[in-house]
């Protein structure tokens, strides 16, 4: 992490050179929620929008009510001020929530509107409410919103792509329960129902790709969600990745 406020400033001038459609934070954005990263993160972020790329943000585990916030000088480690879900929104609501074309009153996800056939479903799948959990799951009320949002979708012609912090799938056989959200088969068979192609998660800190199985031996050719993790950043070899869609509509990731 020595390095990782040149690497931060580089990665921002590589995005605005980019001109992407948008640049998406999918959770863990501070070491342990501190809340002078995160207002120091929100202050570098502004060079991206201030160049006319809109800049998503949603928490990850570590971000909110962290008991483990911290500052360093050398070897001493000091307590530090975590943030609360509202701190966390007054600091963050001009990347993607100010922008939202629908917002879940029960958690911090919300609906953008990226271009005239795809829409970004920003999920909110952690637990930090009375107390901060590592574990992952979407809010009952959340399903409910997100039933609203796809159908909603599905009725305006729109492809629709969700992207949370905990992973959709069973990824990892070293941790089972820490990363797949608790209610994943809620999940899963919600998004199947409107076809939803893929879901982009983080959390892991390693890159994969999954395709869901609920029977072994179905055909390969058998629709079913599939999942991208993406790769931490701050980890090398510092890897990011890059979303595009084909002129058919189809996905492409790298």
């Amino acid at each position: 992490v020595k390095y990782l406020p040149q690497l931060l400033d580089a990665f921002m001038d590589q995005v605005i050179a980019e001109k992407p459609s948008a640049l998406v934070l999918s959770g863990d954005i501070t070491m342990n929620g501190e809340k002078i990263n995160h207002e120091e993160l929100a202050r570098k972020l502004g060079k991206v929008q201030e160049a006319g790329i809109p800049v998503l943000v949603i928490p990850g585990n570590h971000d909110i009510n962290n008991p483990n916030a911290a500052v360093y000088f050398g070897d001493e480690k000091t307590a530090a001020d975590s943030v609360t879900p509202e701190e966390f929104y007054d600091i963050y609501h001009m990347y993607g929530y100010d922008q939202a074309i629908s917002r879940d009153s029960a958690s911090l996800s919300y609906v953008y509107q990226l271009d005239e056939r795809n829409r970004l479903l920003m999920l909110d799948s952690c637990q930090y409410e009375p107390e901060n959990l590592v574990e992952g799951r979407i809010k009952a009320e959340t399903l409910v919103w997100m039933d609203e949002q796809l159908k909603k979708a599905q009725e305006d012609g729109m492809q629709i792509l969700p992207i949370a912090h905990h992973n959709l799938l069973k990824e990892s056989i070293l941790y089972p329960v820490d990363c797949t959200l608790e209610n994943s088969d809620e999940v899963i068979k919600l998004l199947e129902r409107y076809r939803v192609p893929v879901f982009i998660s983080g959390h892991l800190h390693l890159q994969r790709t999954k395709k869901y199985k609920p029977e072994p031996g179905e055909p390969e050719d058998a629709y079913h969600i599939s999942e991208i993790v993406a790769d931490s950043f701050a980890i090398p070899p510092c890897q990011y990745g890059i979303l595009s869609w084909g002129d058919g509509g189809q996905l492409r990731y790298t």
